[in-house]
């Protein structure tokens, strides 16, 4: 059986969780609505300044709302995934979104 997720809830339930969070950006297939039921959803995570989120936190976020989610915590211009500690890397935090395409 497909199941399927809201994104704008699954975001709200996330930034109500974790309010350090300051924004969120979709990138990967799911960004370009490439139909495969097989993608997950890649998602950067900017966090405050000055603030953390421990990549075990947003791991089980992930594990109870949508094992689907693949959060990428934003350090600068690296993007972890707490899901599988694959990275992403750019020179600052903005180029980090351009290179992803992320909005």
């Amino acid at each position: 059986m497909k199941e399927a997720y809201d994104l704008r809830e699954l975001t709200g339930e996330l930034t109500r969780a974790f309010p350090q969070i300051e924004a969120l950006y979709l990138f990967g297939s799911r960004r370009y609505r490439t139909g495969s039921p097989r993608s997950d959803l890649d998602i950067l995570v900017e966090v405050s300044p000055a603030s953390y989120i421990r990549a075990q936190e947003l791991r089980a976020f992930s594990a109870e709302y949508c094992r689907a989610l693949d959060l990428f915590v934003a350090e600068g211009g690296k993007g972890v995934s707490c899901a599988n500690e694959s990275h992403e890397r750019a020179a600052s935090f903005g180029e980090l979104v351009i290179r992803l395409e992320a909005v």
